[in-house]
């Protein structure tokens, strides 16, 4: 009689390790292969059914094609009756044989938090760089949670590279979330055979929807929007239009998930023509990224200055660097001295900051070394 127990679970790694992470079982590959060891008349195996079973995502690159159609079949015959089956994000296919209740993780956007915009201890460069435009972007997420549609927000940003389109995203999602958004690097999808991995090709592909479903934030990255290829933009029509987005194995709810793409053009009209009229259109905002000017450049050497002294590991260096540091910031601004604000960019300044700080950190271990460090 089968008494099995099926709980389905549509969340990230984290969420359903947190489920699942006092329980003892052993696993699902090595089960598989031991399972497999019956077809084999050479050997004399006794095949004792699994009391408990869990299957996490990454457990279903683990197996063949064949094997995940058949899943479902797959679970009676490595479990006995009364089986407990923990599922993470299972295929369309086994989702349809099931009338379990299933286990979704909400993502949550925490507007409490949104004070640190207007707080002077906040110490981050995106405070400095793009403070109007982080109290745009949040007006309108607080404004979509509100709406009934629960469709994406997609939030395009537009402006020179390395002027921190995609730090400012990194760092909005932090805050928002806790977490890193989900980020898709779209240049690296600029031909067919990239584009597969996009996409899928097979029911065991990490693909975009796959990752989808793991995600643990509704904050998602599509970086360097422009430079995929346009075959590309036929599935990002679904993907800023709909509430569910998948392929022919799974499905994910992206209900009220906040999209952001960034591209280097440099006017709404360049966008507009480069980018399909579908695709322009279901954009729901555009955001110039400005160059920055004299003071934000001196602002973000003080903050980077003070991120990397913090992250040095040894205190005697970190020392060295902040009793030097009135001719550390000398040098750095001598690099800058013939570079003009549009030649400056958030790139540049850590670039020059971080070989400043590595020449002090040579000369310090080079008279440590000697004997002679003060």
């Amino acid at each position: 009689m089968n008494n099995r127990i099926y709980k389905i679970f549509f969340c990230s790694d984290h969420y359903f390790d947190n489920h699942i992470n006092l329980l003892e079982y052993d696993n699902f590959t090595d089960i598989i292969r031991n399972h497999d060891k019956l077809n084999n008349p050479n050997l004399d195996f006794e095949f004792i059914p699994a009391p408990l079973l869990v299957i996490n995502s990454n457990d279903y690159l683990g197996i063949n094609e064949s094997a995940n159609l058949r899943l479902f079949d797959l679970i009676i015959d490595i479990t006995n009756d009364n089986a407990t089956i923990y599922i993470q994000n299972p295929t369309d296919t086994f989702l349809s044989k099931m009338k379990e209740k299933i286990c979704k993780e909400n993502y949550t956007i925490d507007f409490e938090k949104l004070h640190y915009i207007k707080s002077p201890i906040y110490y981050d460069t995106s405070n400095v760089l793009h403070k109007n435009i982080i109290n745009e972007i949040i007006q309108s997420i607080n404004f979509h949670d509100i709406l009934t549609n629960n469709l994406p927000l997609v939030i395009l940003l537009y402006g020179k590279s390395g002027v921190g389109k995609t730090h400012l995203v990194h760092d909005l999602s932090i805050q928002l979330t806790g977490k890193n958004p989900l980020r898709f690097q779209l240049s690296n999808y600029q031909n067919l055979e990239n584009l597969t991995e996009l996409f899928g090709e097979n029911i065991s592909s990490d693909d975009m929807v796959f990752k989808l479903m793991k995600r643990n934030t509704n904050i998602i990255l599509l970086d360097e929007f422009d430079k995929t290829n346009p075959i590309a933009y036929n599935t990002f029509y679904r993907l800023f239009d709909e509430k569910f987005f998948g392929n022919r194995y799974r499905t994910t709810n992206i209900q009220n998930l906040v999209i952001f793409c960034t591209t280097n053009y440099q006017n709404i009209n360049d966008i507009e023509e480069n980018l399909p009229a579908p695709i322009f259109n279901r954009i729901d905002k555009y955001i110039y990224v400005p160059n920055l000017d004299f003071n934000q450049l001196i602002e973000i050497i003080e903050i980077e200055l003070h991120l990397y002294i913090h992250n040095i590991g040894d205190e005697k260096i970190r020392t060295f660097i902040e009793l030097n540091i009135k001719e550390i910031k000398k040098d750095i601004y001598i690099n800058f001295h013939d570079l003009s604000c549009n030649q400056l960019n958030y790139r540049v300044i850590k670039k020059y900051i971080s070989e400043v700080l590595e020449k002090y950190v040579f000369a310090y271990n080079l008279a440590e070394k000697d004997g002679i460090s003060s």
